[in-house]
């Protein structure tokens, strides 16, 4: 029978291990008994979905982020962008990286396959001493290589979209996680929605509301073009002051780095990632979480006072009623000492 699954990660990285944790709280509390927790070496299932960290070698995984996203393709991705890329083989992404640096521009170079390999080559170092060891991996490969101009950005900020929906978002710095959704308020009375920081090293934030609406329309023009309706979506603030899309990855719950993004919004949104038959699967388990429901139509637009009356009484006399109780206890007295 299909299920809804998570998989925690044995990660030893702090803001790993809270955002997994977090986000595994918020799942349990949308779904209960409907999720089942698996653990770190657990293998990933192939019916059903599961959420958590994928690992390589597991191609017959359920994932909710479904088959590679060749993002290089989408209209979306498109759409977001204003620099020039260019996908090759590894013959010709020496020659582009040549090009870039014959015109006095570094090149910005990422593999296809998905967090394989990300290098800036600036001008001065040859293509061949930059890739190193890794030229094995594009052997014979025929478009596994994306070559682009580096350009120069900062204020990144990740967007999570869910059925074409913005969910949450956060800026990209290292050391947020969701608890800094709190934090930021409480030590600054700012909302993090509108914090910005230059780069992901940087722990001193921007108060910067236009910058977050000009985002955000941004991100809303990528998902309306986007060929799935789901991805992982970070922009950044180009020197122009433009926005620009940077990174366009599949949405897979447990897989990307939330930094202060709101888990409980992405659980409640996780319903649209479901299949119809999974998601009524699991409704029917938690359901069977509390044996003695009480029917909706009796509870639905009653105040408390008429749905538990006991709780409504004379107080005195529950005062009393109580106070009775607690005399009746037998409580024995503890030693105080040797």
């Amino acid at each position: 029978m299909a299920a809804l699954y998570y998989r925690l990660t044995n990660t030893t990285d702090p803001e790993e291990r809270l955002e997994d944790a977090c986000l595994w709280k918020a799942m349990h509390d949308q779904y209960g008994d409907g999720i089942t927790l698996l653990p770190d070496g657990a293998r990933a299932p192939r019916e059903g979905m599961m959420f958590g960290r994928t690992r390589h070698f597991e191609p017959f995984a359920a994932l909710a982020a479904g088959p590679n996203l060749d993002y290089w393709r989408d209209p979306g991705f498109l759409a977001g962008i204003s620099r020039e890329f260019h996908l090759c083989d590894l013959e010709e992404a020496e020659e582009r990286v040549r090009l870039l640096h014959e015109s006095g521009r570094d090149a910005f170079v990422k593999a296809c396959e998905q967090k394989l390999m990300t290098l800036r080559i600036p001008v001065g170092e040859s293509f061949g001493a930059a890739i190193g060891d890794m030229v094995w991996s594009f052997i014979d490969k025929p478009d596994s290589l994306l070559v682009q101009e580096y350009v120069a950005m900062r204020n990144e900020r990740r967007f999570v979209v869910i059925d074409r929906k913005i969910v949450t978002h956060s800026p990209v710095a290292w050391h947020l996680t969701p608890l800094s959704r709190a934090h930021a308020i409480e030590g600054a009375g700012l909302p993090i929605d509108d914090l910005h920081y230059d780069s992901p090293r940087v722990t001193t934030a921007r108060f910067d509301p236009h910058l977050t609406r000009r985002m955000i329309a941004h991100v809303e023009r990528v998902a309306a073009g986007m060929s799935r309706p789901h991805a992982i979506v970070d922009v950044a603030e180009l020197c122009d002051k433009r926005i620009e899309t940077i990174e366009f990855n599949p949405c897979q719950p447990g897989m990307f780095g939330l930094y202060a993004c709101d888990p409980r919004a992405i659980a409640e949104a996780s319903q649209a990632l479901l299949p119809d038959d999974l998601l009524r699967e699991v409704e029917r388990r938690r359901a069977e979480e509390d044996p003695f429901p009480v029917p909706e139509e009796e509870t639905a637009g009653r105040p408390a006072m008429a749905r538990f009356p006991h709780l409504f009484a004379d107080p005195g006399a529950v005062s009393s009623e109580v106070s009775r109780a607690i005399a009746d206890l037998d409580f024995e007295d503890e030693p105080t000492g040797p």
